[in-house]
């Protein structure tokens, strides 16, 4: 990890990595493997991470596996302030489990949407950077979403779909700020 052996507290010396799938799936400290005719019903995989439709729904309960598509805005923090003029957007974004295809922005609550430039190499389950210049904004309170797409045609949703454990939220993220005649330096 960074060059240096995977430490204990991240699975060293070995870890099982899940390209696409979150991240309980990639295994600490494998100590052993067996082949199964069945799928594994241990704890984590049949109460622990499932997606439940309903509160103790563990009959109806499936296993959280494959990433949804996904973004995350990184600038503007939350009711930052700036001064009058074009505001910087910028975060990461990822396919899920199909390649990232595009990432786009929202000023007006989602009536329109203008692609963001996608940053960074293409690779293989990894996220990308996104970024985004608004047009020149007038002073007053404004919000920015994000919606990312995937090769595939899956769009990140206006709302995740609720399961009891919340697991696989990839609602669009929205960050409020601020634009202001006198911006303040912090």
């Amino acid at each position: 990890m960074n060059g240096q052996p995977l430490p204990r507290e991240h699975g060293g010396p070995l870890r099982l990595i899940v390209p696409h799938w979150y991240g309980m799936a990639s295994v600490k400290w494998v100590t052993r493997i067996e082949l199964l005719s069945r799928p594994f019903r241990g704890p984590f995989q049949a109460k622990e991470y499932v997606y439940l439709p309903a509160p103790g729904a563990y009959d109806r309960a499936t296993p959280v596996t494959l990433q949804k598509v996904d973004s995350v805005i990184t600038h503007p923090a939350p009711d930052q302030r700036f001064k009058p003029g074009r505001v910087a957007v910028r975060g990461v974004a990822w396919g899920g489990g199909s390649p990232l295809a595009r990432v786009e922005v929202s000023l007006d609550r989602g009536a329109t949407w203008t692609e963001a430039e996608l940053a960074g190499p293409k690779a293989h389950a990894a996220w990308r950077l996104w970024q985004y210049r608004t047009p020149s904004l007038p002073p007053g309170r404004h919000e920015v979403m994000v919606r990312a797409t995937n090769a595939d045609g899956e769009v990140q949703p206006a709302t995740a779909p609720w399961n009891a454990k919340g697991y696989g939220n990839n609602a669009i993220p929205r960050v409020q700020f601020l634009v202001a005649l006198m911006a303040h330096r912090g």
